[in-house]
């Protein structure tokens, strides 16, 4: 059976660690699941962001999408990344 893709989406710093939880549980059945964590970029700094990820054993993020805040059209763009899962695309 394939792996279900799960996309866990994430913005800010305090909710990589809200969720690193459940990837832990998740990276426990390699078989049954693939989780993918996405970062939305709002309020993105790459080196606070590095160090926040390696000192807390946390995964780096599968992809960063750049949504910067409130636009409607990066909005849409998000989603239609993520639903063609489409995160190759670093914007």
């Amino acid at each position: 059976m394939k792996p279900k893709k799960i996309f866990v989406i994430a913005s800010a710093r305090p909710n990589f660690m809200k969720v690193a939880p459940l990837m832990r549980a998740l990276a426990k059945h390699p078989g049954a699941f693939h989780p993918q964590v996405i970062c939305t970029g709002r309020r993105y700094d790459a080196d606070m962001s590095d160090i926040l990820f390696h000192d807390r054993d946390l995964q780096m993020p599968d992809c960063f999408v750049a949504v910067g805040s409130g636009s409607q059209t990066r909005a849409v763009e998000f989603y239609d990344r993520i639903k063609s899962c489409d995160c190759s695309k670093r914007s």
